[in-house]
């Protein structure tokens, strides 16, 4: 059954649940501010490099899922790294790039870009940005003395939904004495993920994205030559439903400790600014945007409270781990340093053996 926007009604209390927590300032068509333009581009790469710097255990699980990677988080670290790259006054500015150190002695580059629409030069530009990131990480020279160029792991994620967008981008390179290179880059194309596939595969960070697939409805409702406003009731509706399930997913992930609370709330936020943009684009009615505003705005809170929690606990475990290292350095045992600090015996065999 559809409902129309005026006569949606509230699916038990979710809809006051949905959206907690985004900034209030996400959603101004219910704050009686300015709308903005309809016309305002999504800058859906800004979003990307909102989600991959939010959260580290997010990051890995995305790597390993989407490059068969096998990083243990409690081994590697993960860190963002400069995206610009200025050669001859040209800056070359890339999406995401990110460095991967495992146990101090693998080093690992990865390089995503997110495009909207196919571009047939893609394949080009993922060349030249491989260069560029490889140049600027420079490896140590070879047995022989020669330098060596690393190219990053790379990847291109696809948000439109066109079947021409290719399995992998790639480009024939010719050497002046005949060699021949096919330099080839995986595509990730949104389009044969569903919700379910994102959570099963844990590619976490594209759960927001999945907001955006449902402006080809808003878009085929506008062509319409006839019933256009049924038409699109029926996109409100499913972008509501999405809306609604997912943050049902992400707040199931979360309990089930498969995010932590920077995740979720990148998470969540993502998939508000990317609703906020449709709804002002495909101008839905307010009474919609309050429902979803107030959704958004419980859960990020729930999220906020429970981040802040978590932090003192963790202040305080750190401060016990310092009092069982100065307690094993005076000469107590093991037995009474974990009566004080209330650390397991093996807690403590392991800050004793890191001494």
């Amino acid at each position: 059954m559809f409902f129309t926007a005026r006569e949606y009604p509230v699916r038990g209390q979710m809809i006051r649940l949905l959206f907690s927590g985004v900034p209030k300032k996400l959603f101004p068509l219910t704050r009686k501010t300015e709308p903005p333009t309809k016309n305002k581009r999504l800058h859906l790469d800004e979003i990307a490099k909102f989600l991959f710097s939010r959260s580290e255990p997010l990051v890995i699980s995305f790597i390993n899922a989407g490059f068969g990677m096998n990083y243990d988080p409690a081994t590697v670290s993960l860190r963002p790294t400069t995206t610009e790259y200025i050669r001859n006054f040209n800056t070359t500015r890339a999406d995401i790039v990110l460095v991967a150190t495992e146990k101090e002695t693998q080093r690992d580059l990865f390089h995503i870009e997110v495009q909207t629409v196919n571009d047939r030069e893609m394949s080009i530009r993922m060349l030249n940005y491989g260069y560029r990131i490889g140049s600027a990480h420079p490896e140590k020279s070879d047995a022989n003395g020669r330098r060596v160029l690393k190219f990053p792991h790379q990847m291109v994620i696809f948000l439109d939904d066109d079947p021409r967008i290719p399995d992998t981008v790639e480009v024939r390179i010719i050497f002046p004495d005949g060699q021949e290179v096919i330099y080839q880059v995986p595509t990730l194309k949104i389009r044969n993920y569903s919700m379910t596939d994102l959570v099963n595969r844990e590619l976490y960070l594209l759960l927001p994205f999945e907001i955006f697939k449902i402006r080809k409805m808003f878009d085929a409702a506008n062509r319409a030559k006839t019933d256009q406003a049924e038409k699109k009731d029926l996109a409100t509706d499913e972008l509501l439903r999405t809306t609604e399930d997912l943050v049902q997913e992400v707040e199931r992930l979360y309990n089930e400790g498969r995010l932590d609370p920077p995740g979720k709330d990148a998470i969540i936020s993502s998939m508000g600014k990317i609703y906020y943009h449709m709804s002002t684009k495909y101008s839905l009615a307010r009474e919609i945007n309050t429902k979803v505003d107030t959704m958004v705005t419980s859960i990020m809170e729930k999220v906020r409270k429970e981040g802040k929690r978590e932090g003192k606990l963790e202040g305080k475990l750190e401060a016990y781990k310092e009092m069982a290292i100065r307690l094993l350095k005076q000469g107590y045992d093991i037995a009474a340093i974990s009566n004080i600090t209330g650390l397991s015996r093996t807690e403590i065999e392991s800050l004793r053996n890191g001494c």
